[in-house]
């Protein structure tokens, strides 16, 4: 979870595991409540662009079922307009 430029936050338990750790420095000491919260809002802030881009994924999928059976469906109507 940490390289040598930090935290790899990809996945929402990346988000929860720094957020704890957050936590945790904070408790013991090893940060001031500035930084706590600083790396909060932060946080907070990529932890929506997660959730947002992991709902704009799902959104995408059935969007391509929908043009799929829609375009199934079309091909097997026939169009008494076409000359």
């Amino acid at each position: 979870m940490v390289n040598k430029r930090g935290y790899r936050l990809k996945s929402i338990g990346d988000i929860s595991h720094c957020l704890a750790k957050t936590v945790n420095e904070l408790r013991r000491g090893e940060i001031d409540v500035t930084e706590a919260r600083g790396r909060g809002y932060l946080l907070n802030i990529l932890l929506t662009v997660l959730q947002e881009s992991e709902l704009e994924e799902r959104l995408n999928v059935l969007e391509n079922k929908m043009d799929e059976k829609l375009n199934i469906g079309n091909q097997n109507t026939i169009d008494f307009n076409k000359k």
